[in-house]
């Protein structure tokens, strides 16, 4: 009887063994399930969190990339050269996506930026002295080994930044893309770059933690047409012809769009 049972009790135990086995996978394969549905709603998301600043770079530019021919692409940031000083290599980039995209594709490029003076007041206050000692003791993250000669103290760092933002400036209106500068006034609350496809990313930032900025990736046509409105009326504020204390000064090579005439209104055409 003793071996009857401990041979029942081996069957017994066999069974629920594999009963648990049959549930677990059963409940595996309802995860999975669940899991590729979970999946496919979030893809249908047409708003999603992209990452903070660098990695947002990365969706920028396939964003970017992603123009159509003989398109529109709006760019609305505080400096020029976006993560020029913080990410150089992917300032580049950044830069050649820019540029190939409109010389390549015939997309006309509309880029917004900080006045020299607004671009100070942000700079100094994401990079405050305590941090210019940082970032000396780091070396400058080798920046100024590529952009001599390297700052001698904290203002000198700031002035030399603002220069190769210029620079930046200058060199995206040398390849074609119109740049604009906005006064401390127009002082936007989000940064930009969206085509006419529609897409979008969109980024919100806090000065105050540095290289903390929170970007987003849409294809929403709805949020994408409010993005456009905003922008197109703060293109217009930006009309160097309103600011002259802006145009051309800043950026020499961006006098080409400060004083052409304007194809659209038939007079100047005449």
């Amino acid at each position: 009887m003793d071996w009857v049972r401990k041979k029942l009790f081996e069957v017994v135990t066999l069974l629920l063994a594999i009963a648990a086995i049959v549930f677990a996978w059963i409940q595996y394969h309802d995860a999975r399930a669940q899991l590729d549905r979970l999946q496919a709603i979030t893809s249908s998301i047409q708003t999603q969190y992209v990452g903070e600043f660098p990695v947002n770079l990365d969706k920028v530019i396939e964003v970017v990339s992603h123009s159509s021919d003989g398109g529109e692409l709006d760019v609305m940031t505080d400096f020029p050269g976006y993560a020029l000083y913080s990410r150089n290599f992917k300032y580049q980039a950044y830069f050649n996506a820019l540029v190939g995209t409109h010389q390549q594709k015939s997309v006309k490029i509309n880029m917004l930026v900080y006045s020299r003076d607004l671009m100070e007041r942000t700079f100094r206050i994401e990079f405050k002295p305590r941090d210019f000692e940082e970032e000396r003791k780091n070396g400058f993250r080798d920046f100024f080994k590529n952009h001599p000669p390297g700052p001698r103290n904290y203002n000198d760092f700031v002035e030399r930044i603002l220069d190769l933002q210029n620079d930046a400036a200058n060199d995206f209106c040398r390849n074609g893309i119109e740049v604009r500068r906005v006064p401390a006034s127009q002082k936007y609350l989000f940064f930009l770059w969206q085509t006419n496809t529609p897409e979008a990313v969109f980024a919100f930032r806090n000065e105050e933690q540095r290289n903390r900025e929170i970007s987003f990736h849409s294809l929403d046509p709805k949020l994408i047409e409010i993005f456009k409105t905003i922008f197109d009326k703060t293109w217009a504020d930006a009309d160097p012809k309103q600011h002259p204390e802006l145009a051309a000064v800043e950026d020499p090579a961006c006098g080409y769009f400060n004083t052409r005439p304007n194809t659209a209104d038939p007079a100047a055409r005449k």
